[in-house]
């Protein structure tokens, strides 16, 4: 499905979902490898709480099963997965979902912090309170749309991301040189810099000068 259609479809679920008894709301408390689904309607009625699944391609096809399953059970007519984004944790399954055509919005991190203390009394006190909380803020129309930018711009920022990674490794590895290294072998260094090409690079001075 191409982005406009997606778009539209997600304008017409967060304008019509908020106290919708047709939708099945599937909160997603995601994790590095295990995943905890919430399942519930936007009037706060709990319809299953106890999905733990794989972050795995067998693991969302347990999820996608298990929706469909209760969506039918419950005479529902649509499901909208959402979620919190957690690291890169979320992108496997989120982008498999929409993948298959599958509704598929999230919620802002502040947004989750500030509906926790306002859970108690939508949903039962014994649910799961991250994906229960997740689903509560569907279920207000308090989500956003989950953009998958093209094959080209997702490269590009994967490279920055890993550049950014790189001067973070790069700066540990100076200050370790610099802290550890210098100062038991150089300890009349001063901690002058010279100009390498278009950065300031360390100056190691020789044993015979130090």
């Amino acid at each position: 499905m191409s982005v406009e259609p997606r778009l539209e479809l997600f304008r017409k679920i967060k304008s019509n979902i908020r106290g919708s008894e047709t939708h099945l709301l599937v909160g997603i408390d995601i994790a590095k490898e295990t995943h905890h689904a919430f399942f519930g309607t936007s009037n706060g009625r709990t319809l299953s709480k106890k999905l733990m699944f794989d972050n795995s391609k067998a693991g969302y096809e347990s999820l996608i099963c298990y929706s469909v399953n209760l969506k039918d059970r419950f005479g529902l007519s649509e499901i909208v997965y959402g979620l919190e984004p957690t690291g890169t944790y979320h992108k496997p399954l989120a982008e498999y979902l929409i993948g298959l055509n599958k509704n598929v919005v999230y919620v802002s991190n502040s947004a989750v912090k500030n509906n926790r203390a306002l859970l108690d009394g939508r949903w039962d006190k014994h649910d799961k309170k991250d994906a229960a909380n997740i689903a509560d803020l569907v279920g207000q129309g308090r989500c956003l749309y989950y953009d998958i930018p093209d094959a080209d711009l997702r490269e590009l920022r994967g490279l920055l991301s890993y550049r950014i990674k790189l001067k973070r490794l790069e700066h540990g590895l100076r200050m370790r040189i610099r802290n550890n290294v210098f100062a038991q072998y150089f300890p009349s260094w001063t901690g002058s810099t010279c100009e390498g090409g278009n950065q300031m690079i360390l100056c190691f001075p020789s044993p015979s000068t130090a």
